[in-house]
């Protein structure tokens, strides 16, 4: 415990792996009086209330805006002709709302990715390119036990991984950031 009657922490490095690959393991320990608690739960019941009672007022409000749009959309249903798409524009409509139908073609040709030279199947409509990119992620897992006096202590393992991933995940705020760093 510290002097000041706050939260200590312990932390406990456990390297499973090699440098760039493998699993990293990282736990850390702290430990929370009961003043401590205490603070939280209060602060917690008294940020409850205040979103108890904020929220009447946004529901009301939010009820309002569904209501307005219900009436918008049955009163543009109830406006909407119905075209033929490959009949000349008509000038008595004008303003209006219309609905129409059409099947989508891109002209019978083969799409091309111009970096890799893939060619799609006639008749489609799009080619996408996936990209993946190998890099660490950081998952992490606690477990809390009540000490003599009301205290509590936890204990955080991090576990650090290399998978593929389609999007850039960032390392910023890794707890252990030496030798986990993410390409930005």
């Amino acid at each position: 415990m510290s002097d000041d009657g706050g939260e200590d922490a312990e932390a406990f490095d456990i390297d499973q792996g090699e440098e760039g690959g493998g699993d990293d393991v990282y736990t850390e320990t702290t430990h929370e009086d009961l003043g401590d608690r205490l603070q939280g739960a209060c602060c917690g019941i008294c940020i409850g209330l205040l979103l108890f009672f904020g929220s009447f007022p946004l529901l009301f409000w939010n009820e309002g805006r569904a209501v307005d749009r219900y009436d918008a959309l049955n009163e543009a249903e109830t406006q909407t002709s119905s075209i033929d798409a490959t009949s000349p524009l008509d000038p008595a409509n004008e303003g209006k709302l219309l609905h129409f139908s059409v099947d989508v073609t891109n002209g019978g040709d083969a799409l091309v990715d111009p970096i890799f030279g893939i060619k799609s199947v006639n008749g489609s409509l799009v080619l996408r390119r996936d990209a993946e990119m190998y890099q660490w992620i950081e998952t992490s897992s606690s477990s809390s036990k009540k000490d003599l006096g009301g205290g509590k202590t936890t204990t955080t393992t991090y576990t650090y991984q290399k998978e593929w991933r389609n999007r850039l995940v960032s390392s910023q705020n890794y707890k252990k950031l030496t030798n986990h760093r993410n390409p930005s």
